[in-house]
C-alpha cells in the first residue's frame, strides 16, 4: 500500500503540471462560437463531406491542415447543414469536398479540372488555383453568426 502514494504523488503532479501548460497556452479570453453551414448542390453520389476552416496562415499551400475539420457521410438530398461549434472568434475560409469515392483528397481529370464536388466561402470561383483568402475571408464574432451557404462546383458531368 505504501509503493501506491509515491505513484499517485508522481501522477497528480503530472496532472498539474499538464494543467497548468493547458491554462497557459489554451486559455481564450472570448468563449467560442457556432458557425452553420448549408451546402447546396451536393451530388447523389454519397461520399463524404469534407469541411476545412482555415486562418489566413493555415489556407495558403495544398498540404496545410485546417484549424478545424469535419468529416460526415453526404447527405442524400441536395442540400446538406453542418455546424462547427467552440470556434474561437476571428476570419477564417472555408474548404468543402464531396469526396465520392472517399480516399481523403480531390481527384482531378488530365486536363486537371476536379472530378469530385469542391467549394468555398463566400461561393468564390477558382481559376487555375484556388481562391486567394481575401476571397474567401469570412469573420465570426462572438454571438450569433449568419449562416454560411457553399455551393459545391461539379466540372464531372457524370456527378449529377
Amino acid at each position: 500500500m505504501n509503493a501506491i502514494f509515491p505513484a499517485m504523488a508522481g501522477i497528480l503532479t503530472l496532472l498539474a503540471f499538464g494543467l497548468l501548460f493547458a491554462a497557459k497556452t489554451g486559455a481564450r479570453a472570448e468563449p467560442g462560437v457556432s458557425l452553420r453551414v448549408r451546402i447546396e448542390n451536393v451530388a447523389p453520389g454519397g461520399g463524404m463531406m469534407r469541411l476545412g476552416l482555415y486562418t489566413e496562415e493555415s489556407y495558403s499551400g495544398n498540404t496545410t491542415r485546417p484549424v478545424a475539420a469535419l468529416d460526415l457521410p453526404a447527405a442524400q438530398g441536395r442540400t446538406q447543414d453542418v455546424e462547427f461549434t467552440d470556434v474561437p472568434p476571428g476570419t477564417y475560409a472555408i474548404q468543402v469536398l464531396q469526396d465520392l469515392n472517399g480516399d481523403g483528397k480531390i481527384d482531378f481529370d488530365w486536363a486537371g479540372l476536379p472530378l469530385e464536388p469542391y467549394g468555398f466561402s463566400r461561393d468564390a470561383h477558382p481559376t487555375v488555383t484556388k481562391p486567394a483568402f481575401a476571397r474567401v475571408k469570412i469573420t465570426l464574432m462572438a454571438g450569433t453568426n449568419a449562416p454560411i451557404v457553399i455551393h459545391l462546383r461539379n466540372s464531372n458531368p457524370h456527378n449529377g
